[in-house]
């Protein structure tokens, strides 16, 4: 048994890797949505997940399979973006959570690999904390917790944009080194910036990141190189080890819940 992905286990050794990954299932999410003009719609979802599978290598944990059902609604006008109603994605992640439960794994990281989610995530985790049905605990390892500077000192040397937002050099480069086939380095466009077209208004609006960057592109993705990208995924790599680590370490959580499912039944 070498492979953690989920849908390579058999019935028989499925078991058997719930105990090698001590009941900690990761679930990446990615979505569908443009990234420029030379990368695939499926950019995030490639990306999460490959990060997710090298760190299983170090520390190991279930992978889910490939999940992309997630919150993208400010790219629906876009071709190849799938953007679902917030009810159905909810009830779908809720539901898939439940599933991973069911099947001995009662500590799931959702591993977000889509800026997008991060609103949605929040409260659909926090909906499902306060279930006294539901016997596992969720963790929101979020964009920020692994991919950042300081969680990728290896790329952060090599990287040379300081505006990259969105199909930009460091997602170029990690698709350069994980799908090279699908990058089309041809096709992109004039470095783009966020365009502040709502910088006025001291609040926030559904439509910020439309406002920003309605081309789904921000950065300068012709710096982008395999050698940066697979910088980035090793270092991205060793901080979601770590943080698989730490919640396979982790009493607390689980136990906070339960005290406080049972302090709201009063």
């Amino acid at each position: 048994m070498s492979s953690m992905r989920w849908e390579d286990l058999t019935a028989k050794d499925f078991s058997k890797a719930v105990r090698k990954a001590r009941g900690v299932c990761v679930l990446p999410l990615g979505c569908m949505e443009k990234h420029g003009e030379h990368l695939p719609v499926g950019s995030d979802l490639f990306q999460i997940r490959a990060i997710a599978e090298k760190a299983a290598a170090i520390e190991p944990a279930i992978i889910f399979p490939p999940y992309y059902m997630t919150q993208i609604q400010c790219a629906k006008h876009q071709y190849g973006t799938i953007a679902l109603p917030g009810r159905l994605i909810t009830d779908l992640l809720e539901g898939v959570c439940d599933e991973i439960a069911r099947n001995g794994l009662r500590k799931i990281i959702l591993l977000n690999g889509h800026g997008g989610n991060s609103a949605w995530l929040a409260y659909a985790s926090w909906m499902m904390a306060h279930d006294p049905q539901r016997d596992f605990t969720v963790y929101s390892a979020r964009l920020n917790d692994f991919w950042t500077d300081a969680k990728m000192p290896g790329y952060a040397k090599l990287k040379q944009c300081k505006i990259d937002g969105h199909g930009g050099e460091i997602e170029t480069s990690l698709m350069l080194a994980l799908r090279p086939e699908l990058v089309k380095m041809e096709d992109i466009g004039k470095p783009a910036i966020p365009l502040g077209r709502v910088k006025h208004l001291p609040l926030s609006t559904p439509h910020a990141w439309y406002a920003d960057c309605p081309d789904h592109y921000c950065g300068d993705g012709s710096y982008g190189t395999e050698k940066k990208g697979k910088a980035a995924l090793s270092d991205c790599a060793v901080a979601v080890a770590a943080i698989i680590r730490a919640v396979k370490r982790d009493t607390v959580a689980p136990r906070l819940r339960k005290e406080f499912l049972k302090r709201i039944r009063h």
